[in-house]
């Protein structure tokens, strides 16, 4: 950065407000994920899929699609994707992939076509993101009435061992020509809220214009997740790591919040 940045008002963006939370952040989205194996996701998702129902994959969805990185994997692959984000800045950058899916702009809590898909995914922890447990029970109430019989839904969350190890007191800063993104996060073990603050400065002729996003995650416990999935229409049929293929479901789930960083529930409409 070779411009000192000038003080100007902040352009604040909590998460819940009237802003959408990400819109700020999603002309930087991409670049800033580009650690991310998009391929390795998207494999372990179909793999999912075949282990836990005959039914034929032809139609998909993906909620808070983000930049549509793996809708975009999946039609390259022959799927039929729709895709839809609460944020309209993310939806722009998600038209403009090579193999762009139908796009919505809607919440993840959001009524759905009924009867529609054969797979719906919410990656990338997403759902951490609904503060309360009846946000979620809507969501697998809505994803109930849009599956097909036997279809699948496939979320992940970030756990109780993922905020400490990795996103408590943690600062990161990416920067290049045009811009500089500070990532700084915290998390709150009473409270189990993950709270994030994005800072950019984006370049703006001889000065930088600073704007700010607030973002909080609920980390679920694997238990009281079941719980919601048991009271829905739908049932949990798997529960998998990024890495191994092993079903963790019949294992003791009380431990697994604190043995894993992030995990794939699978849920099935019988």
């Amino acid at each position: 950065m070779t411009d000192k940045p000038t003080r100007r008002p902040r352009t604040k963006a909590p998460v819940n407000a009237e802003h959408v939370a990400y819109d700020y952040f999603a002309p930087y989205y991409d670049q800033y994920m580009r650690h991310v194996d998009y391929d390795l996701w998207t494999d372990k998702i179909l793999s999912i899929y075949k282990q836990h129902t005959p039914r034929p994959l032809k139609d998909i969805l993906e909620l808070a699609c983000g930049t549509a990185n793996i809708s975009e994997l999946l039609i390259g692959k022959g799927y039929n994707v729709t895709a839809s984000d609460r944020s309209a800045e993310m939806l722009k950058y998600a038209a403009q992939k090579a193999h762009a899916p139908q796009l919505l702009q809607a919440d993840m809590t959001d009524a759905l076509p009924s009867q529609a898909f054969d797979l719906i995914i919410l990656v990338f922890d997403s759902i951490n993101y609904l503060l309360e447990k009846d946000q979620v029970s809507s969501l697998l109430v809505n994803v109930s009435t849009a599956l097909r019989d036997n279809g699948l839904f496939i979320f992940d969350i970030s756990t109780h061992r993922n905020s400490v190890e990795n996103f408590n007191r943690y600062i990161n800063i990416d920067e290049d020509k045009d811009h500089v993104l500070i990532h700084r996060a915290d998390f709150d073990p009473e409270q189990r809220l993950q709270k994030t603050s994005l800072t950019i400065f984006k370049r703006s002729d001889n000065h930088y214009v600073r704007m700010d996003e607030e973002h909080i995650q609920r980390v679920y416990h694997v238990p009281e997740l079941l719980l919601l999935i048991e009271a829905s229409p739908l049932e949990c049929v798997g529960i998998y790591t990024q890495v191994y293929d092993k079903n963790l479901l019949k294992t003791n789930t009380r431990k697994l919040d604190h043995q894993y960083s992030r995990l794939f529930f699978t849920v099935k409409k019988i």
